[in-house]
């Protein structure tokens, strides 16, 4: 009976770096797949000029979020008076930013956020209306990122209509640039959009004079007629880069 234990245990023990090997082979098979279809990848991508076509930012909205842009109706009364009350905030928030020590702000960015806060208070001065910060896909209030303004109305009927906001500050004869300056990225842990509703940017215009800001007027655009681009990149943080095995040079503090 003990020989054909020992036999067992030396064919287990014979059977080892055969497996071993097998294994080996499995793993060097998958990684050379697994490179040959990141390569594949990467030309697939390099190959569509994403650059060069344009997307509906209402299909964007949909294919991301599962939630409709809504048009404006120059027609709806509900839309009219939305329309009407945003203006009015719009007015009293230019002649605020024209009246106050923010007009000295030396750099344009740095009066946006600001310029978004008035604007905040006026809508929510408007009685049909509630503005606030939208809430992200976890629930979260959100600054970051589109939409920066999440409106609520609500008609004389109780029923409530949903408005997203981008308040953008922009310099005097600049509205043919072609320069980027409107950003979404639909990543589904922060998404914004939680809501069907009107999409809307308000375009604050200014004379270009860093220091010393004048703000002249607004202008409000249906962004359900907007087109986008797609730009691709590759990118890295400083964490992926100043890592063990890519350093090979320290100098002396």
């Amino acid at each position: 009976m003990k020989a054909p234990t020992l036999l067992a245990i030396g064919f287990s023990a014979c059977c080892c770096p055969l497996l071993t090997l097998a294994d080996n082979s499995q793993t060097k098979e998958l990684e050379t797949a697994q490179n040959r279809k990141e390569d594949a990848l990467i030309r697939s991508m390099l190959n569509q000029d994403w650059d060069k076509q344009s997307f509906s930012f209402p299909k964007i909205i949909l294919a991301s979020s599962k939630k409709k842009v809504i048009p404006i109706d120059q027609g709806n009364p509900t839309h009219t008076a939305i329309l009407k009350a945003i203006q009015e905030a719009t007015q009293r928030t230019i002649r605020d930013l024209n009246q106050t020590p923010l007009k000295q702000i030396k750099r344009i960015n740095e009066v946006s956020r600001l310029a978004e806060d008035i604007l905040c208070k006026h809508l929510n001065a408007q009685k049909s209306l509630q503005c606030c910060i939208p809430l992200n896909s976890q629930g979260h209030a959100q600054r970051s990122g589109y939409p920066d303004l999440w409106i609520t109305h609500t008609g004389q009927n109780g029923k409530t209509t949903h408005i997203y906001l981008d308040p953008k500050l922009y310099q005097r004869d600049s509205e043919t640039s072609t320069l980027r300056t409107f950003y979404f990225k639909p990543r589904s842990s922060t998404l914004k959009v939680q809501h069907h509703a009107i999409h809307l940017l308000l375009g604050i215009q200014h004379n270009g004079n860093q220091g010393s800001w004048h703000f002249e007027h607004g202008t409000l655009c249906d962004l359900s007629e907007l087109k986008v681009r797609f730009k691709a990149e590759f990118q890295a943080s400083n964490r992926d880069i100043y890592r063990k095995p890519a350093i090979i040079q320290r100098s002396d503090d």
